[in-house]
């Protein structure tokens, strides 16, 4: 696994000029990425990919492909296995009509001629493995944001001092304010810090609603998500 923001690019944006933390930096910048491929269902990596996926046709009488990593760059090959045979159905790639953007593509060619007979009312229920090459080069720019929000934050919290001031008055022992930018977030309620309730244990990562929005529109419901 990898990170999809560098250190470099982190430090750069957060104006660090030294090497001191460059080792935390790293590994929270690594359980950041981790959590936003989970999040998403994403890799954001330019890779070549194999999948498997109950098949889908359109009000149209066209075969729909979808494909989990977005943009699509080639599709290599597709197999149908209709439910009741015992073999697949390769289709013609050429005749793909591919939407790379958003991550499917349409089949309206007929089927090889030498396909297995399909009974009728089978012809809509079938599997599909699609092998494709897809992703980023590098991952978007609002999926990096929301990691190196991800960092900061962690990176404020784990350096902490003992005290920090919120509304003028100073508290002692719990992070009451995040800061990124223009941005501000502050922590507190008649029950104490709302700092743990936005702590993802599986990952350590803090998740502030603007780290949420930012991913938001990488999690997409359906098949392409």
């Amino acid at each position: 696994m990898a990170s999809l923001v560098t250190v470099e690019k982190y430090k750069t944006v957060n104006g660090i000029d030294n090497s001191e933390y460059d080792a935390q930096i790293s590994a929270i910048l690594l359980s950041a990425s981790d959590f936003a491929k989970k999040y998403c269902n994403k890799n954001f990596e330019a890779a070549e990919y194999t999948e498997k996926k109950k098949g889908v046709i359109d009000q149209y009488g066209r075969y729909m492909f979808f494909t989990k990593e977005k943009p699509i760059i080639s599709v290599q090959s597709v197999a149908i296995r209709f439910i009741g045979s015992q073999s697949n159905v390769d289709v013609d790639t050429s005749y793909l009509d591919i939407m790379d953007n958003e991550g499917y593509m349409y089949y309206a060619n007929a089927l090889d001629s030498g396909a297995p007979f399909i009974r009728s009312d089978f012809r809509d229920q079938f599997n599909y493995t699609i092998v494709y090459s897809g992703g980023y080069n590098e991952a978007p720019e609002p999926v990096q944001t929301a990691i190196m929000l991800m960092t900061h934050n962690m990176m404020e919290y784990l350096n902490r001092t003992d005290s920090a001031v919120a509304s003028g008055e100073a508290v002692t022992g719990e992070l009451t304010r995040l800061k990124i930018g223009d941005y501000e977030e502050f922590y507190t309620d008649s029950q104490g810090s709302l700092f743990s309730k936005l702590l993802d244990k599986e990952h350590g990562i803090l998740l502030t609603q603007t780290v949420l929005d930012l991913l938001a529109p990488y999690k997409k419901m359906g098949q392409s998500v």
